[in-house]
């Protein structure tokens, strides 16, 4: 994958179906913030990289206009009393930790 995403490879788009055209950057952001997620979603309990995990969360923050599906984002969840970094950000996500 590496030698495949040079910096010539970066300007192209990606057709992604009923998603649309999305620019491979982007295409490959949404990519990261779905393995993450459903890392944790099959690994139960997971503890998710922290730096990726910050990354991520700050990513779907910026785009609230994402439905539900691509990445897997449900309606966001009240995080339980006393809930680390990592169960805020899943019940962001629509996860109950």
């Amino acid at each position: 994958m590496l030698d495949a995403l040079t910096p010539d490879a970066m300007p192209r788009t990606i057709d992604w179906g009923p998603f649309g055209v999305i620019a491979l950057p982007e295409f490959l952001e949404i990519q990261v913030n779905d393995l993450l997620v459903h890392a944790w979603d099959l690994g139960q309990p997971l503890g998710l990289d922290r730096e990726l995990m910050r990354w991520s969360w700050d990513w779907v923050r910026e785009r609230p206009e994402l439905p539900p599906g691509p990445i897997g984002l449900g309606p966001a969840l009240e995080p339980p009393a006393g809930a680390d970094e990592q169960d805020r950000y899943l019940a962001y996500l629509g996860r109950a930790a």
